[in-house]
Formats: C-alpha cells, sequence, structure tokens
C-alpha cells in the first residue's frame, strides 16, 4: 500500500512538473521589418508590447532594418522568419512560394474586411485569396510652405490640380527664385516628384505577357508625357545640388531641403507626415498629388504582414498579425502619421491635423481612380533597379539624354527581365 501510495505521488509530482513547464513554455515569433527610423521603432515596440501583454507566452522577436534581398534569403534558408512588413508587390512574395494564404486563419479566428478600405484589401490578394493584412497606404499630396508663397507675393497651390497646371504653377515658382541665382540663396520650385511611368500611361502594362506595351499608340503617349515630365524637371535643382545643400547644412532625408525653407513645395506621401510635422518655424499645408490629365489616375501604395511560409507558428504568428492590423494595433499607427493606416476607423480618429488638410489624403482614397505604384509584373523590383543602374536616369532629368533615347533604353532594359505572374 505505502509503495503504491509513493508510486502514486511521484506521477502526480511528474504531472504537476509536466504542466508547469508547458504552462512557462515561451513561444517566440520572429519579426522582420524594414523601418528603421526612432520615431517608427517607438510604434513598433507599443505595438510589440501591448500584443505580448494581453498574449502571455508570446515573445516577439523584431529585427528591424531589414532589405527585401534579406527576407528572401531568411526564408530560402528555412527557418529564422515568422512574420515580415512588406512594401513590394506582395504578388512577388506569393510568386516566389515565399508566404502563405491567410484564408484558413481568417475562418479560423476571423478578420473583418469591411473595416478597411477596399483599395488595402484588393492589393493583398489574389482570386480571394488574402495573402497579408493591411497596414499602409501610402497616397500622395504636395505639401506647401504658405508662410513662404505669401510673403513672396505668390498665390497658394489649387486643391487639386493635372499636369498642365502643376507646370504652370511651377514656372511661376521658377520665375521667382530666379531673382536670386546664388544656390545658396535661392528657393528651388520643388526638389522632385515621381511620376511612374504606368501611371502615366496605365496602357502600358501587359498582365498575361509579362512585358511591356509595344503599340505605337502607347509608345506615341508615353512619349509626350516623357518631354513633359522632362521640361518640368528643367525648372528643378539638380540632385547633386540639393544633395550638397543639405550636408552643408547637416540636414537629410526627402523633407530636408523644404524644411529648411529652401523650396516651396514638397513632395509629401502620407509617410512624410511623421517628418513635416516636426515643423515649427513656418506655416505649411498639402494639397492633392498631381494626375495626368487624361485618365486622372492616381498612385497608391500599401505595406501589409504576411506569414513567411517556413513559420513554425503560423496560427499563432496570425494571431499576432491581425492584432497588429486591428484598431488595437492601427490606432497607434495612425496616430503617429507614419504613413495613413488602411484601418478605417483609426484612420478618421487619428489621423488630424496639423496639416489643416490632412484629410485631403483621405480624400483621395474615397474619390480618386487609383493603381498600385508597383505593377502586376514579376521582377519589377529588379528591373527598376537596373535602368536606374544607368545614367539614362539622371541624364534624363537633366537634359542630356532625350524623352526619346529614354524611352527606348527603358523598352529595351525591360525587355529581359520583366514576366508575368502566373501562381493561382
Amino acid at each position: 500500500m505505502e509503495t503504491f501510495k509513493t508510486l502514486f505521488l511521484i506521477m502526480s509530482a511528474a504531472a504537476l512538473f509536466s504542466c508547469a513547464a508547458k504552462k512557462s513554455k515561451i513561444i517566440t515569433l520572429n519579426y522582420m521589418n524594414p523601418e528603421s527610423s526612432p520615431n517608427q521603432l517607438v510604434i513598433m515596440q507599443k505595438i510589440i508590447s501591448r500584443f505580448e501583454k494581453t498574449h502571455p507566452g508570446i515573445k516577439i522577436n523584431v529585427i528591424t532594418g531589414v532589405r527585401t534581398e534579406k527576407i528572401y534569403s531568411t526564408i530560402a534558408s528555412g527557418s529564422g522568419l515568422d512574420v515580415f512588413y512588406g512594401y513590394e508587390n506582395i504578388l512577388d512574395y506569393y510568386e516566389r512560394n515565399a508566404i502563405i494564404s491567410l484564408n484558413p486563419y481568417i475562418e479560423k479566428f476571423g478578420f473583418n474586411q469591411d473595416e478597411y478600405f477596399p483599395i488595402s484589401i484588393q492589393m493583398v490578394s489574389k482570386n480571394h485569396k488574402i495573402l497579408g493584412l493591411p497596414i499602409q497606404l501610402k497616397t500622395d499630396c504636395i505639401g506647401y510652405n504658405k508662410t513662404l508663397l505669401e510673403k513672396s507675393g505668390l498665390p497658394l497651390p489649387p486643391l487639386s490640380w493635372h499636369m498642365d497646371e502643376f507646370e504652370n504653377y511651377i514656372k511661376k515658382l521658377y520665375a521667382a527664385q530666379k531673382a536670386n541665382a546664388d544656390k545658396y540663396n535661392k528657393i528651388y520650385p520643388i526638389t522632385g516628384i515621381p511620376m511612374p511611368r504606368h501611371i502615366m500611361t496605365p496602357q502600358i502594362i501587359d498582365e498575361i505577357s509579362g512585358k511591356l506595351n509595344t503599340s505605337e499608340k502607347i509608345k506615341k503617349e508615353l512619349l509626350a508625357k516623357l518631354i513633359q515630365e522632362q521640361r518640368i524637371w528643367s525648372y528643378l535643382p539638380p540632385r547633386t545640388e540639393t544633395r550638397e545643400l543639405a550636408s552643408t547644412a547637416g540636414a537629410s532625408g526627402t523633407t530636408a531641403i523644404f524644411s529648411m525653407q529652401r523650396a516651396f513645395l514638397q513632395y509629401a506621401p502620407a509617410w512624410t507626415l511623421i517628418d513635416l510635422g516636426k515643423i515649427r518655424d513656418f506655416d505649411w499645408d498639402v494639397t492633392e498629388g498631381i494626375y495626368w490629365k487624361d485618365n486622372e489616375i492616381v498612385p497608391v501604395s500599401d505595406a501589409y504582414l504576411s506569414i513567411a511560409a517556413i513559420s513554425k507558428y503560423p496560427e499563432i504568428a496570425y494571431k499576432f498579425i491581425k492584432f497588429y492590423a486591428s484598431q488595437s494595433g492601427a490606432g497607434y499607427f495612425a496616430a503617429s502619421k507614419n504613413g495613413m493606416s488602411a484601418h478605417i476607423a483609426s484612420t478618421k480618429k487619428f489621423f488630424i491635423a496639423p496639416p489643416a488638410n490632412i484629410n485631403t489624403y483621405i480624400t483621395i482614397v474615397e474619390t480618386r481612380k487609383m493603381l498600385n505604384t508597383r505593377p502586376p509584373l514579376k521582377n519589377w523590383i529588379q528591373f527598376q533597379k537596373t535602368f536606374e543602374g544607368t545614367s539614362y536616369g539622371e541624364e534624363f532629368y537633366t537634359g542630356k539624354v532625350s524623352a526619346q533615347k529614354y524611352m527606348e533604353e527603358y523598352y529595351k532594359t525591360s525587355s529581359g527581365i520583366l514576366e508575368p505572374f502566373i501562381r493561382e
């Protein structure tokens, strides 16, 4: 009898020890995020800390400042990644079997798509499969130094404008800055503004062949717009000049020249608000980004959280990204103005002035025709890097290469790189 009691006690103790061990086991998710600025890290850590507090037993190991290549190489290695924050075309990851469909986890744990801007759901989906949860949307505005414009006797920009109106306005600013030709004192119209080729001419993308459309009609349309773009760039400062100016002043970043009051206008996608919000020396605001008169399409891009195909804990990873994308995490994101949250309620509650016209970013999403800045062609990033690695980009902007020659090289470079997405 004593032997039986002793054996029973030993077995009970072992069972209790086993249960305690199971309860104390910590599951760690590896999370990669390309962001690395102090403000971005603060937001990230707030969301992670709140998740860990409400999900005991789960720890998030965050790795910041990573490049896309690092994400791919880690997935290829077979371990070390569960979740990542992406901003490239999500179809690239899906095509390479680097991520998983979230549909099974959405069915099990839920996800209310109606809480998000419709375009953000479209951009993370393919054939009814949701491949990531939307976190951020980037729409474009143009910032303007209201104080400087009024002081110079110049009109404020309109609330909305197409490329012809923008060019005429830039001419006025250029004429005003020519009054002082000293590069250390003159005020630039704007330091630059991206004009994606497939936003200029949407029909240039042929998704079926995975190539650029070579029809003469499309080429003629693109050439006319490239000529206008080059003309606009002739009123803007050389990039070497603005880099030198910023370096001399010990400044850096996209908004440096504008913040120094050395540019009337500033290309201001939503993610720049986190830096523009630090301005205290002058009154500034935003107006709509520029569109082409013949199609009125504006660019949009996104950022999302996806689960790596190699994750050992896909269910737990889904709980994390759902928390991050939900109002629990999106509220922090929207309030920081590190871009515009894809979560509608969070954006409308926390994405508030300044600037006074901040609602312009939301209005664009709700009213404009939009096109993803990352077109649905495989290897688009590689193509861009390859083309930008040639001298044609910089020489086009400075007028050393004609629009015709630039377009010819653009097509030529793309032909051996771009491919169609074929995975269903």
